[in-house]
């Protein structure tokens, strides 16, 4: 298929048409894409409430994290049967069900979180916006002002917090946000998907998620330049993941990954729906 607007055109509503069947396959991409379009439907739609908006986003964040780990499991499970215990299945199964343990408990807890503050809280007559500040206030802080401290003594004190137990209560911490980006890329080479047909239409692919992910980012982040910053983290991380797990866990060639034959490859998949679920948990609602 070459790279022109009625090839790409061709390739989505292709794409959407399969949405469905791929659903009920288990496809990550396809269910990732399909959860966060409906969530954006519900918010335009029917203007909820602030409130009832991060209980659905949060309740969206655990039906992926969930699924995903889920289609790991079964193929873990699979290879065990098949190929018995390869140094590729031990080290590779602990890491994900490691991650997935995190990512699950971590979801979990903050959807269950944030569903308890909905019921707990009683908005005000002038319209809710006391509800509002008490799920932010619920979610605990990520990056806190290191007063006093400079040098490898901020850093370090920096990092501990960002990587303590209480920080990992909250889904937009880093160790959050590196967890929901493995185990997603894990579910995506865990299950079956479809590449793009070229390396053309893959490239297409990817620069007009980025160029959506830009928009997302202007009408979701407070501060668009944080926004950013998240996005080419969430790049850097996600293209190394996807290669190592795509290589190891994925059995694609390790020629291929480092080539213009990855915008073709499920490893493109899995790189495009770990940044999607990292800017749909990272905007401010």
């Amino acid at each position: 298929m070459e790279m022109s607007p009625e090839g790409v055109v061709a390739y989505t509503i292709q794409y959407i048409q399969s949405m469905p069947a791929e659903i009920a396959r288990g496809d990550i991409f396809a269910v990732t894409i399909t959860l966060i379009a409906f969530f954006i439907a519900v918010l335009i739609i029917n203007r909820l409430t602030g409130l009832l908006i991060v209980v659905l986003k949060k309740i969206i964040l655990f039906i992926i994290i969930a699924l995903a780990f889920w289609q790991f499991v079964m193929l873990f499970f699979a290879r065990m049967a098949s190929e018995g215990l390869t140094n590729d299945t031990i080290i590779f199964g602990a890491a994900g069900f490691g991650v997935g343990f995190i990512a699950i408990s971590i979801s979990l807890y903050v959807a269950l979180h944030s569903f308890y503050e909905a019921r707990k809280s009683q908005p005000s007559p002038e319209g809710g916006e006391q509800a509002a500040t008490a799920v932010q206030a619920a979610v605990p802080v990520v990056v806190q002002p290191l007063a006093g401290k400079t040098g490898d003594e901020g850093l370090f004190t920096g990092m501990k917090d960002t990587l303590s137990m209480s920080s990992l209560k909250s889904d937009k911490s880093l160790g959050a946000v590196l967890a929901y980006l493995v185990i997603a890329q894990f579910g995506v080479f865990s299950s079956k998907t479809i590449p793009a047909p070229s390396f053309q239409v893959g490239v297409a692919f990817f620069a007009i998620f980025i160029i959506a992910g830009l928009f997302f980012i202007h009408f979701t982040y407070n501060n668009y330049l944080t926004g950013l910053r998240h996005l080419l983290m969430a790049v850097l991380a996600g293209l190394a993941i996807a290669i190592i797990l795509g290589h190891f866990w994925g059995g694609i060639p390790l020629d291929q990954l480092l080539s213009p034959a990855f915008f073709q490859s499920d490893a493109l998949v899995a790189l495009v729906t770990g940044l999607a679920l990292s800017l749909f948990m990272g905007g401010k609602g």
